[in-house]
């Protein structure tokens, strides 16, 4: 049980760093892209009749939002986990 237990708590904690690391390249890469050239001639549709900047930035937040509560959730949760499991412990194993 212990080692099913540390390979799948090394699978999450890199799961999380991957996730932390796409998310932070993410934001820094699609900051330059928000803003138009000209700002009094933006109306928010596009050349091609595709959806506006507005639309992909609303999705990108709702997504980014739903990653961090899933990623706060399981870390708490792990945490919990963590904790009961150094309190019930015996000596040898803390």
């Amino acid at each position: 049980m212990k080692q099913l237990w540390e390979k799948i708590s090394k699978k999450i904690m890199m799961f999380g760093i991957t996730m932390s690391g796409i998310m932070y390249s993410t934001l820094s890469l699609a900051a330059g892209t928000t803003v138009a050239p000209d700002p009094s001639k933006f109306t928010g549709k596009t050349d091609k009749g595709g959806a506006g900047i507005n639309a992909v930035e609303n999705i990108g937040n709702n997504v980014l939002g739903i990653v961090s509560t899933a990623a706060s959730v399981i870390s708490v949760i792990v945490l919990v986990v963590l904790g009961v499991k150094y309190m019930m412990g015996s000596a040898e194993e803390k």
